[in-house]
């Protein structure tokens, strides 16, 4: 288990990295448009950091947010539907 001095400094860690990306990346500030990043808990700004790093920066980013939106939308579409409509798409 992670001791409380390990944590601060993994804490730390990662909002250092998500600072330095944010004021380093224009396109990243986009890409998060008006969220005050100071809201960010540590966790959403490593889930950033990763996809950042994984995804090929702030491009990959907002590829990745824009296929969440699109499956919110989705998911909104459903519950909207008549259960006859539910049922065609089912068969």
């Amino acid at each position: 288990m992670e001791s409380e001095e390990e944590y601060e400094v993994s804490r730390k860690a990662v909002e250092d990295k998500f600072k330095q990306l944010y004021d380093e990346d224009p396109e990243l500030r986009q890409v998060l448009g008006k969220a005050d990043p100071s809201t960010f808990s540590v966790e959403e700004k490593y889930q950033i950091i990763e996809a950042y790093i994984h995804q090929g920066g702030a491009a990959g980013l907002q590829i990745e947010m824009e296929d969440e939106d699109e499956e919110e939308l989705d998911e909104a579409t459903i519950e909207q539907m008549s259960a006859a409509d539910k049922k065609t798409i089912e068969e």
